[in-house]
């Protein structure tokens, strides 16, 4: 049962280390393309290119995460690369 921006569930987790060049992001590109076919998730605290857009594709709890953090917080005191890189 997803909710907000959990990484969890059952099955693999992949983790695969490379140099960052255009190969690994056509690569990863189309891994995240898989992620959407399938109903993967990719770890957001591991992946530091994942970007707003496919995050919200890959998270179905992710508009209900992003406007309860505003709630929140709605003057962005917390604040972090991450926060900033997946829009939330």
């Amino acid at each position: 049962d997803p909710r907000l921006l959990w990484f969890h569930g059952d099955g693999v987790c992949l983790a695969i280390d490379v140099a960052a060049d255009e190969r690994a992001s056509r690569l990863f590109g189309q891994l995240d393309q898989m992620a959407l076919e399938h109903g993967a998730l990719v770890n957001l605290s591991k992946d530091s290119r994942l970007d707003a857009a496919t995050t919200r594709r890959l998270y179905p709890g992710y508009d209900e995460f992003r406007q309860r953090l505003h709630d929140y917080d709605p003057q962005r005191r917390f604040d972090s690369m991450l926060r900033r890189r997946i829009g939330v």
